[in-house]
């Protein structure tokens, strides 16, 4: 026992108690938003989905950051040798998102007609139409991952090369997409919606605090 809670005290000291705590308060929003302010299912994994979207936008930008690669004489390279890199992830990984966004618009049997990309603007103009309460929810989910972009910035973009960067939401998306669809297929053929958002948020909280454990270790070693 004492054992396995030791292991448990270093994997916290390594993401940092102040990380977990913004890590399991973002996740608890949308619990929040279900018990006190009478979100539907559809609102909790739209939010969810558009969490994937803020991740590539700031996954983006550590692209151009990274230093860790090196040019032919051997120097760090400048952020502009990253761009070709950062444009190709933006637009494989915004249309993966986007097909993603469409699948979902489909299964709660919304009013939505047209290619992937034009999910953003649908996006956006349901957003025009909701309560103010759920535009705090989506910049908290900003803050906190400006919060990790400037974690990147300090402790991470010397040594990690763009390539590797590249990849790292492609793991953590794939498998939150999954959840996700398969929650809202449930919810939509025999409902039960406090416990399924309560099992999402169970679910996405636990992969965050894996990839945050991960990605310390990484930088540690």
């Amino acid at each position: 026992m004492s054992f396995n809670n030791s292991i448990s005290l270093q994997k916290l000291q390594k993401i940092g108690y102040q990380r977990l705590l913004l890590l399991i308060a973002l996740n608890v929003i949308p619990l929040i938003g279900v018990l006190y302010w009478q979100w539907d299912i559809f609102t909790v994994i739209l939010l969810f989905w558009l969490e994937n979207a803020v991740i590539g936008v700031f996954n983006c930008t550590k692209i151009l950051a990274c230093r860790g690669s090196k040019n032919n004489k051997g120097k760090a390279i400048k952020w502009y040798s990253n761009l070709g890199l950062a444009i190709f992830f933006l637009v494989h990984y915004g249309f993966f998102t986007s097909a993603h966004g469409m699948i979902v618009l489909k299964i709660f049997e919304q009013d939505f007609t047209g290619e992937p990309w034009d999910v953003w603007n649908w996006v956006y103009q349901w957003f025009q139409n909701t309560e103010g309460v759920l535009w705090l929810a989506v910049i908290a989910m900003i803050a906190y991952w400006l919060f990790d972009f400037i974690q990147f910035w300090l402790k991470e973009r010397k040594d990690k090369e763009a390539g590797k960067q590249m990849m790292e939401p492609y793991s953590r998306i794939v498998i939150a997409h999954l959840v996700l669809l398969f929650g809202a297929i449930i919810v939509m053929k025999f409902g039960f919606e406090l416990a399924i958002v309560i099992l999402l948020v169970l679910i996405k909280t636990f992969i965050n605090y894996h990839d945050l454990v991960k990605k310390q270790t990484n930088v540690i070693n």
